[in-house]
């Protein structure tokens, strides 16, 4: 367990190091040690079913944007071997523990990821606040997701949604989950499009030890019931 969480940062580190520079690689680093120790922030959680009834169909605004789905390593190697470049974004160690990559490409440039853990594993990496995934009936968590500064305003996520909501439904899948900072307000804009239900909650950790308190919000769910209930 300890190798294969080695694995996957020491994977993401290389990329850092190699496209981003050692000085944003030590501020991660010394970011990361902070919230270990000790974090206060307050968050939006979000439910979706993946239902027949909702359709969604959004168009990017930025002509040759592809999407390409990632979910074994081997896919990602021969992506990276046709020239795709990922940068620090994905590793191919986190696929291999059942993330899927949803990526979207101009040029073989990522404009824009957002990676859906499909097991208990990988749900470290994509998003680790603890709310419950209960992967075996067809839960998924989703997070990590990230548009390049150029690209932004172009519909990129809109679309990467739309389709991430139909694969994954294709492939039997039942429910996403996810959290959106509070601060956040372009991506709670966006998210707002596709009808999810959400609560409010306030994360702290010391060291080892969480607490969570859930907010509810009336327009929203108004029993309080949530997957930290």
């Amino acid at each position: 367990m300890m190798f294969t969480k080695l694995s996957v940062l020491f994977g993401r580190a290389k990329y850092i190091l190699k496209d981003e520079g050692a000085v944003h690689f030590i501020g991660l680093a010394f970011s990361r040690l902070r919230r270990f120790v000790y974090s206060d922030k307050t968050y939006y959680y979000y439910e979706k079913e993946l239902t027949e009834q909702d359709e969604f169909d959004f168009t990017p605004k930025i002509p040759g944007a592809t999407l390409e789905i990632i979910r074994t390593p081997e896919q990602f190697d021969e992506l990276v071997d046709r020239g795709y470049r990922f940068g620090s974004w994905v590793s191919k160690q986190l696929i291999g523990l059942g993330a899927i990559a949803f990526c979207v490409f101009v040029q073989r440039e990522l404009c824009h990821i957002t990676l859906a853990a499909t097991t208990a594993e990988s749900k470290k990496y994509v998003d680790p606040f603890p709310f419950k995934v209960d992967f075996h009936k067809g839960e998924v968590c989703i997070g990590n997701g990230r548009t390049s500064n150029k690209y932004r305003g172009q519909g990129l996520f809109n679309y990467m949604f739309s389709r991430l909501f139909h694969f994954l439904r294709e492939e039997g899948k039942t429910t996403i989950k996810f959290t959106i900072t509070i601060n956040n307000i372009p991506s709670q804009n966006e998210v707002a499009k596709f009808n999810p239900k959400r609560i409010k909650l306030r994360y702290i950790r010391v060291f080892e030890r969480v607490y969570v308190k859930v907010i509810p919000l009336a327009d929203i769910n108004n029993s309080g019931k949530c997957a930290f209930s």
